[in-house]
């Protein structure tokens, strides 16, 4: 949901530049597949939580037996830990 609420978002000024936007942030959700070990861990945000930065945006992830889980995207100045908290 948060993918298509970004894009969204985007799409209403920008829909080119959403649907690149999109695209990256997919790649970069690749990029944490291959290697999800080198993000930082956020305790202080969830148990087992890691996170890594996409422009102004966050993306959220835990690792499970199955692999790699994106829990969020969330812009940087939201309030991070009521909504992760929630």
């Amino acid at each position: 949901m948060d993918l298509a609420d970004i894009t969204d978002f985007i799409a209403r000024d920008n829909p080119a530049r959403a649907f690149k936007f999109e695209e990256e942030l997919i790649e970069h959700a690749r990029k944490i597949a291959r290697a999800p070990l080198a993000y930082v861990e956020r305790p202080d945000l969830g148990s087992r939580l890691r996170c890594c930065t996409h422009g102004a945006y966050l993306i959220f992830f835990t690792l499970g037996d199955r692999g790699v889980r994106i829990e969020r995207i969330l812009h940087g100045s939201r309030n991070l830990g009521r909504i992760l908290n929630e």
